[in-house]
């Protein structure tokens, strides 16, 4: 698996995901 893994979201769009807070729930749901 690559680095990034554990935050994928995170180098695609942060400013968009940091917004909303998607980020731990854009987490939340690829490991479920």
């Amino acid at each position: 698996m690559s680095p990034l893994s554990n935050h994928p979201k995170v180098g695609i769009r942060p400013t968009i995901d940091a917004r909303q807070g998607g980020v731990r729930e854009s987490l939340k749901a690829l490991q479920e």
